[in-house]
């Protein structure tokens, strides 16, 4: 048991010993570094080789930007998610700092997040003149009295019960008028809604 002892403390004091640097025992080296500064010569440097994106996506595929959509009428965030391809939780974080996103108004101008589809450009129509994109319209026969329904343009602080006061009908009679107008349940500025015969 000692022999193993006395082994094990001759191999550790050479081990030691090898680690020195051959000076006597007992004194000390130092090696010395030098700090002093130097100058090196640098390089300019290098600009990217890699072409810009110059080419705009066409209607139909992916933006790699965002993209700015301005609000118009019959407008409602799924909607509009639903067009660009995106999910409504990704246009709600794209305009998590858009002032005014949650009155969804129309006129109001968003973000719409990259990796959205580009939109179909949109086309002016002159008056007189019939498409096939147009949207169409439905025109509302006369009831037994005479009276045609009538329309009305929702404008900022309107509320379905304020409406159905200024022309005169129950607000039973305004929703029902109303049952297949889009933006009516959210009452979006900008929609036209219809007004019900009194």
């Amino acid at each position: 048991m000692q022999v193993k002892w006395v082994i094990s403390v001759l191999v550790g004091a050479a081990l030691l010993s090898a680690c020195g640097d051959g000076a006597a025992s007992g004194s000390s080296s130092t090696i010395a570094v030098n700090l002093n500064s130097t100058s090196f010569a640098t390089l300019a440097p290098t600009l990217s080789t890699v072409p810009s994106e110059t080419t705009t996506p066409a209607a139909g595929q992916v933006s790699a930007v965002a993209q700015d959509y301005e609000i118009v009428a019959g407008d409602v965030p799924v909607n509009v998610a639903k067009a660009f391809g995106v999910t409504l939780d990704a246009l709600v974080l794209a305009n998590a700092n858009t002032p005014n996103y949650a009155a969804f108004y129309v006129g109001l101008s968003i973000k719409i997040p990259e990796g959205a589809l580009v939109p179909a450009p949109t086309t002016t129509v002159a008056a007189g003149t019939a498409t096939a994109n147009a949207a169409t319209t439905t025109t509302v026969a006369a009831d037994a009295n005479g009276c045609t329904a009538g329309t009305h343009e929702i404008v900022a602080g309107d509320l379905p019960g304020t409406v159905a006061k200024k022309y005169d009908v129950t607000l039973e009679q305004l929703i029902a008028a109303n049952a297949g107008t889009n933006g009516y349940k959210s009452f979006i500025v900008g929609t036209k809604i219809v007004i019900p015969c009194s």
